[in-house]
């Protein structure tokens, strides 16, 4: 489970980093195509992180309130045609902030072989 989730987090790193990229080359321009694609990227993160926690058999606050993160990049992707491109990076800055934020809250991860 280790590796393919690696592979999908990194996938979604390496898209958000091209999608940050091309903002960084025109902040006011609208993304249109390029804001799924950073949306994208961390809505991959967040589910690999989500798989992750599931076969790690994490506490139940974490499996379920976890999932809130989830639906804004996509939510933020749809807004990319219509709001300039630093906007996009803003507002996925603030869940990815809050996914730390999130984590720093909570406890540890449950052991699997913790009776």
């Amino acid at each position: 489970m280790a590796l393919p989730a690696h592979f999908a987090m990194t996938a979604g790193i390496i898209a958000t980093a091209a999608g940050v990229g091309v903002v960084t080359a025109d902040p006011s321009a609208h993304l249109h195509g390029v804001g799924w694609v950073l949306g994208g990227g961390l809505a991959v993160c967040f589910a690999a992180s989500k798989a992750l926690g599931i076969a790690m058999v994490a506490e139940r606050w974490w499996t379920w309130g976890g999932r809130f993160p989830h639906a804004h990049p996509a939510r933020a992707a749809a807004l990319s045609g219509l709001i300039e491109g630093w906007m996009v990076v803003a507002l996925l800055l603030v869940v990815a902030l809050w996914r730390v934020a999130y984590r720093l809250r909570g406890g540890s991860v449950a052991s699997p072989t913790a009776a």
